[in-house]
C-alpha cells in the first residue's frame, strides 16, 4: 500500500466518517436536550428515544453519506458484499457512543434538587431527582418486589435483590423508592 492510495482512503472515507459520527452525536443530542429534556414537548417512550431512533436514524445515515465513499476501498467479497463489512463497524462505532451518550445526557441534565416537604415536588414538574427532608410514607400501600439468581464461578453465589416503593402520604402519584442488594 502506496502513501497517496493512504492518503486517498483517510481523505474520501475516514474523514466524512468522522464528521458524519460528530455531527450526528452533536445534531440528535442537542435534539434530544432541547425538546426532551428542556421543554419536555417529545410525547415517546425512553427506548425509543435511547436506542430506537438513534439507531435507525444513524444507519439511515450511514447508507446515504458513507455507502459510496466505502466502495473506494478495494474489498474482495461474495457478490460484491465485501464493503457491506466496513459499514457495520462504522455503525458500531457510532452508536456505541451515541447509546451511551443519551444515558449520560439524561443523568446530567437534572440536578438534586434539596425540598422541605413532599408537597413541595408538585411545583417541580421539569425535575427527576429529590432530597426530602421532612417525609412520611404510607406503609399500608407499599409494594415489594423480589428477584434472586446464582452467578459466580460454578453458582456459587446468590444475588438477591429487594426493591420496595412506598407512596408518600399526601400525595397521589410521588413514590419512595428504595433497592437492597445483597451477595
Amino acid at each position: 500500500m502506496n502513501v497517496k492510495n493512504l492518503q486517498i482512503k483517510i481523505q474520501e472515507v475516514f474523514i466524512p466518517f468522522l464528521l458524519v459520527a460528530v455531527g450526528i452525536f452533536l445534531s440528535y443530542g442537542t435534539f434530544r436536550w432541547v425538546f426532551d429534556v428542556k421543554f419536555g414537548t417529545i410525547p415517546l417512550k425512553e427506548n425509543l428515544l435511547d436506542f430506537w431512533i438513534p439507531g435507525v436514524l444513524t444507519l439511515i445515515i450511514i447508507l446515504v453519506f458513507l455507502r459510496r465513499r466505502v466502495r473506494i476501498l478495494k474489498v474482495r467479497g461474495k457478490n460484491d458484499n465485501g464493503h457491506f463489512l466496513y459499514q457495520f463497524p462504522m455503525l458500531f462505532a457510532i452508536l456505541i457512543p451515541l447509546f451511551l451518550g443519551q444515558d449520560y445526557l439524561l443523568k446530567s441534565a437534572y440536578e438534586l434538587k434539596e425540598v422541605f416537604s413532599v408537597s413541595e415536588i408538585a411545583t417541580l414538574s421539569n425535575e427527576k431527582y429529590f432530597k426530602v427532608q421532612k417525609f412520611t410514607v404510607n406503609q399500608p400501600a407499599s409494594a415489594a418486589y423480589v428477584t434472586s439468581r446464582v452467578s459466580g464461578r460454578n453458582n456459587k453465589d446468590l444475588d438477591i435483590e429487594l426493591y420496595l416503593a412506598c407512596p408518600f402520604k399526601l400525595s397521589d402519584n410521588i413514590w419512595y423508592g428504595v433497592r437492597y442488594s445483597k451477595n
